[in-house]
């Protein structure tokens, strides 16, 4: 029987933990076959709906906090710094984003609440003048993709490197850089 990768199993096993799902209770036992977790879940949206939804409901809190800050560039540095820290945290929920994300009805919405964060964290930030007036909501779901892969190195390294990148990537959003 053919074995899903070993990062996918321990992934989804992440992810089930996270949910408050025991290994057993979602079938992602790391020595099981993807096929066991299939028969808990027959397909990624059921997968989605049963594990995702609470964790993806923090963006929201991630949002409110960051549009409470009275700083607009602080705001919005500190909503992409928490934002991929719950990436780093989260080894089965970094795996689920580095995909397309299915048409599951909990995981759409919570995207859609985290653009309208997102956007009006940027309009924010743009009105102070202090990020480039070029960088845009699909600019940010091009960093999200990327900083998926950075994060999933820099857990198989064992180090905080997505840190420094995202360090490094920001410091290209002030105006003017």
């Amino acid at each position: 029987m053919a074995r899903a990768p070993r990062d996918e199993r321990d992934g989804a096993a992440g992810a089930a933990e996270t949910a408050g799902h025991g290994h057993a209770e979602a079938g992602t036992d790391p020595g099981d076959d993807s096929s066991t977790l299939y028969a808990h879940f027959p397909t990624r949206d059921a997968f989605f709906e049963a594990i995702f939804p609470a964790r993806l409901a923090a963006l929201e809190e991630l949002g409110s906090t960051a549009l409470a800050d009275p700083d607009p560039w602080q705001g919005f540095v500190g909503y992409l710094e928490n934002l991929f820290a719950m990436h780093a945290e989260d080894h089965g929920l970094n795996e689920a984003l580095a995909r397309d994300l299915p048409d599951a009805a909990g995981a759409v919405k919570s995207c859609q609440q985290g653009v309208g964060h997102a956007s009006e964290l940027i309009d924010r930030a743009h009105a102070d003048g202090r990020l480039r007036a070029d960088f845009t909501v699909a600019d940010l779901s091009t960093l999200t993709r990327a900083m998926t892969r950075v994060i999933g190195d820099s857990i198989d390294a064992g180090t905080d490197e997505w840190r420094r990148f995202l360090a490094i990537y920001v410091d290209g959003l002030r105006a003017g850089a």
